[in-house]
């Protein structure tokens, strides 16, 4: 049923370690998603307020706070990961980007 409301793509972009350079390595991954555009006032780890500018909806994946997402070629932070208990097949991820 979820499968129906995701009409979106983005690009999940996790940073995977170093080179042997002391580069950033990122690894890329499209996913289907749902993008609802919300203003929430949240505090971050460090105690800061910060405005999340959408809550996307995808199916659980890999995802920690500080990798980054890409909506229509520009790149979010995660600052929030919810992940809603389902009970169906497909478990659900509420993550809100900044």
């Amino acid at each position: 049923m979820f499968n129906s409301y995701m009409t979106d793509f983005v690009v999940l972009v996790k940073r995977i370690g170093g080179a042997s350079w002391g580069e950033k390595s990122y690894i890329r991954k499209t996913v289907q998603a749902r993008i609802e555009d919300k203003n929430i006032l949240i505090r971050n780890g460090a105690g800061e307020s910060v405005m999340l500018k959408a809550v996307v909806l995808i199916k659980e994946t890999e995802l920690s706070i500080g990798d980054r997402m890409e909506i229509n070629e520009i790149e979010h932070p995660v600052l929030t990961i919810k992940k809603d208990k389902s009970f169906s097949k497909t478990a659900i991820m509420e993550v809100g980007i900044g």
